[in-house]
């Protein structure tokens, strides 16, 4: 995978959007950009992007990137000035849960996010 699947995934709400898929939820937004900051991390710091899966129940949208480094994932937050760094920050404000895992030699770092109560069963 390449930095053009983050560009993918970020048109993903537009797509989904017009289809209504199942992931049309009211934080599709939130989905999107959870899911760009986790394939950015996984290719600027994970020594490259290997997976992207994603998998809903009617309680909740999951979001699972792997990548080929085993190190942690981190929140640190960043300076106000700095440029970068507010990945995980974003994911941990956004999502309703989020971790990492090892996984081969790498590890999975994902996020979820529950599906509102009004919607559950509709695309279960």
């Amino acid at each position: 995978m390449s930095p053009r699947s983050v560009a993918d995934v970020r048109r993903l709400g537009g797509v989904t959007r017009e289809r209504e898929l199942p992931l049309a939820v009211e934080r599709l937004d939130d989905l999107v950009l959870c899911a760009s900051e986790l394939m950015t991390n996984a290719l600027r710091h994970g020594g490259g992007l290997d997976t992207v899966c994603v998998a809903w129940t009617e309680r909740a949208i999951r979001v699972e990137v792997f990548d080929r480094s085993p190190s942690l994932s981190r929140t640190a937050p960043p300076t106000p000035d700095a440029e970068c760094g507010r990945g995980l920050v974003l994911v941990a404000a956004l999502a309703d849960r989020w971790g990492w895992g090892p996984r081969g030699e790498g590890k999975a770092v994902w996020c979820e996010l529950d599906v509102p109560q009004a919607r559950r069963g509709e695309h279960a």
